[in-house]
């Protein structure tokens, strides 16, 4: 399972994303909260370019990035004991 987390690193996270377009992003709060994640593509517009919510993207927010859809889905149950929901604006399948 290859699996990275950004956390307060919003250049790592930007690099990761523009060179993985065909990648996968939870977007979750520090909390780890299941309900506030969201899983993304990493080309999803509402992840990337401009921070809608603030100055940051990998603040508040962190971001746990991988090629794989079905390892952010491992990651999930093992870190928050749940799926995360899919975005619904770039509806990534699994």
């Amino acid at each position: 399972m290859k699996v990275r987390k950004f956390i307060d690193d919003d250049q790592g996270y930007e690099a990761w994303t523009a060179s993985h377009p065909n990648g996968y992003v939870i977007n979750i709060q520090r909390s780890l909260n299941p309900a506030d994640g969201r899983l993304h593509r990493a080309s999803c517009l509402t992840i990337n370019g401009r921070p809608a919510r603030g100055r940051t993207w990998t603040g508040e927010w962190i971001k746990v990035c991988s090629s794989s859809a079905q390892d952010l889905e491992i990651w999930a149950h093992t870190n928050v004991s749940h799926s995360i929901r899919r975005c619904g604006t770039c509806s990534p399948v699994a």
